[in-house]
């Protein structure tokens, strides 16, 4: 045990690695940044945005995109298909 570091998580003490902890630290980050993601597009619609989005109208945008690059891709595969 002398090449494990203990480190305080949560007011408790708790033996782990380096390892451990960068990787458990590292997910803590990523699960941050996920949520401010999260949180800057629902702000896009939220009521209280000056400049929101409406969502009737993006959902109409998104659909139609979506049938673009379906149709892009069906020619995609039939045009160079089983290279």
């Amino acid at each position: 045990m002398e090449n494990q570091k203990i480190v305080r998580i949560f007011n408790k003490n708790k033996v782990m690695t380096q390892e451990e902890f960068d990787h458990k630290h590292t997910d803590m980050i990523n699960h941050l940044i996920d949520l401010n993601h999260e949180a800057a597009e629902v702000w896009k619609f939220h009521p209280e945005n000056p400049n929101r989005i409406d969502a009737v109208q993006y959902h109409e945008i998104l659909v139609a995109k979506i049938a673009q690059v379906e149709a892009e891709e069906a020619e995609f595969v039939a045009k160079y298909g089983n290279l």
